[in-house]
């Protein structure tokens, strides 16, 4: 699925639907126009580095400050970009999620904005994908199994498993690791961390018994 030169596979080789890539391309042509730094997270990030699932939602990190929030809403609007909820100025300010939606398409796209050095980092070290004739940048596949696994949504899981089954040979599990050890001691959960430790484990038992996947 990765190229020599690192990049994954261009967007239209996967499953996902017209609206939904309509939607990603309209949110990047917005968010690079305005501009903001950004990277693809979510279920379709999930797809583009793993293996494709149904996803219904385009899902970024964005570096913005909070006082530029309604500036970068009304910009969207050209782009068929709209706020999905009344109230979402307030939901924004206090949840640092920006509710917005494709209007031709209602695909819905969240714009998180990034407040923590992980936040950051992801940004910073997303891997480019060749969409629309681009290079967009998207969470690496070690993100993403952290982001995933302080979720822990069922949609979540089975996210963490394609990850750990496909692209396992393209996460630096140490540095995967020090990130949960951080989440777990600031949410005061362990079991953030007992459940990545217990999904790397049963990828291992996986990759094993079955040949067409790696162990790690």
């Amino acid at each position: 699925m990765t190229s020599r030169a690192g990049r994954y596979s261009p967007l239209d080789e996967q499953p996902v639907s017209e609206e939904v890539t309509r939607a990603l391309e309209a949110a990047i042509t917005w968010l690079e126009s305005f501009p903001v730094r950004y990277a693809v997270i979510g279920g379709l990030a999930s797809a583009l580095v793993a293996r494709a699932r149904l996803t219904r939602d385009v899902d970024f990190t964005i570096v913005l400050n909070e006082d530029r929030v309604e500036e970068l809403v009304a910009s969207g609007t050209q782009f068929g970009i709209i706020p999905r909820k009344e109230d979402w100025l307030a939901f924004a300010r206090a949840t640092r999620v920006i509710p917005l939606a494709h209007s031709p398409t209602n695909v819905e796209i969240d714009c998180g904005m990034a407040a923590q050095e992980f936040d950051l980092n992801v940004i910073e070290q997303a891997l480019p994908v060749q969409i629309g004739g681009r290079d967009v940048p998207v969470a690496r596949p070690g993100d993403l199994l952290v982001m995933k696994s302080v979720a822990r949504r069922d949609r979540d899981v089975l996210h963490i498993e394609d990850i750990l089954d496909v692209a396992a040979d393209r996460v630096d599990f140490d540095e995967a690791r020090r990130w949960l050890v951080m989440a777990a001691d600031g949410y005061e959960d362990p079991e953030i961390l007992a459940a990545f430790d217990r999904a790397v484990e049963k990828a291992r038992r996986r990759a094993a018994s079955d040949p067409n996947l790696e162990p790690r």
